[in-house]
C-alpha cells in the first residue's frame, strides 16, 4: 500500500506541499504557515496514536496486543514528523540566508557612511556625539549584586545580625 493512501485527499495536498521541489518558491512567512499547519496535522495524529493506544490498552489489558493495533495511525504519524522536519530545515535555511543578506545590506550602508564622513579626528565628531556624563557608566565602586547571589548575601547577612543579637541578649542576662 502507497504511504499516501492513509490520508485524505486534502492531507496528501497538505504533504504535496512539503515535497522539496515545492518549498523553494515559498517566502519566510509562507514557510511559516505551512510549519504551523503541517505541526497541527501532526499533532493530532500523534495525539489520536496515544489515546488509541490507551483505550486499546484498557481494552485488551495487555500492551504487546495493543501496539498493532494503531499501526495506521503511528505511520501517519511517523510521515508527518518527516514532513515536519523537512519544512522547519527549510525555513531555517530560509531564515539564515535572510540575516545574511540583511548583515551584509546594513555593513554596506555602514561602511558608505563612514567613508563619506571620513575618519574620527581628535576632539572631532567621536566627542561631540558622546553621550552625556549622566548616561554613561556609573563611578560605583561596589558592583551590583545579581542572580543567585543576591539571597545568598542576605541569608548571610541575616545569619550575622541573629549572632550579633543572641550575643547582645548573652551581655544583658548577664548583668542583671
Amino acid at each position: 500500500m502507497n504511504q499516501m493512501d492513509l490520508f485524505t485527499a486534502k492531507e496528501q495536498g497538505l504533504l504535496a506541499e512539503t515535497e522539496r521541489k515545492q518549498l523553494e518558491g515559498l517566502s519566510q512567512d509562507e514557510l511559516g504557515d505551512l510549519l504551523v499547519r503541517v505541526r497541527r496535522l501532526r499533532d493530532k495524529y500523534s495525539d489520536l496514536y496515544r489515546r488509541q493506544g490507551h483505550q486499546s490498552v484498557k481494552r485488551t489489558r495487555t500492551r504487546a496486543a495493543a501496539s498493532d493495533s494503531n499501526e495506521r495511525t503511528l505511520q501517519k504519524a511517523e510521515i508527518l514528523e518527516d514532513s515536519l522536519s523537512r519544512v522547519a530545515r527549510h525555513l531555517s535555511q530560509s531564515a539564515r540566508a535572510n540575516a545574511n543578506e540583511l548583515k551584509a545590506g546594513r555593513l554596506e550602508v555602514a561602511r558608505g557612511e563612514r567613508d563619506r564622513k571620513g575618519p574620527a579626528t581628535k576632539g572631532g565628531s567621536a566627542t561631540r556625539n558622546a553621550p552625556p556624563e549622566s548616561a554613561r557608566s556609573s563611578k560605583r565602586s561596589k558592583p551590583i549584586v545579581e542572580g543567585a547571589r543576591v539571597g545568598a548575601v542576605s541569608a548571610t547577612t541575616k545569619k550575622n545580625q541573629a549572632a550579633r543579637d543572641n550575643r547582645a541578649k548573652k551581655k544583658t542576662k548577664k548583668r542583671r
